[in-house]
């Protein structure tokens, strides 16, 4: 792996899946959504999760607000570290930048990409 940490620049050992998984053993949420953890960040942010109450989505929660919630969690501890949040376009697991962008189209209720949309002849 050639990555870099994401919140202290060392090499990454782990892509970690920023949105989860509803328990353990399940699909990930958005499986593309990936950042580059050094072993000592990647062990960090489960223990704050797990903490936070944001490792596993609680019964009866909101999977779309769960999600956020984390990856509004680690966009704050990126805050902390003096680090900005930046996604890879290339990962093991896909474009992570287009991960966040569907996620955050699915916030909005949006169900046609902008740049899909057909532009009317004049």
């Amino acid at each position: 792996m050639t990555a870099r940490c994401l919140l202290c620049g060392r090499p990454a050992v782990a892509w970690h899946h920023v949105t989860g998984r509803a328990v353990s053993g399940a699909s990930y949420f958005d499986k593309s959504l990936v950042v580059p953890l050094c072993r000592r960040h990647h062990g960090r942010e489960h223990e704050l999760l797990r903490r936070n109450g944001l490792d596993f989505l609680p019964v009866g929660a909101d999977p779309l607000g769960h999600r956020l919630a984390r990856v509004l969690d680690l966009i704050g501890r990126c805050a902390d570290h003096g680090r900005p949040f930046a996604l890879e376009p290339c990962t093991p697991y896909g474009n992570a930048v287009a991960g966040l962008h569907v996620l955050l189209l699915e916030a909005l209720g949006a169900t046609v990409l902008p740049f899909a949309r057909e532009e009317k002849a004049g």
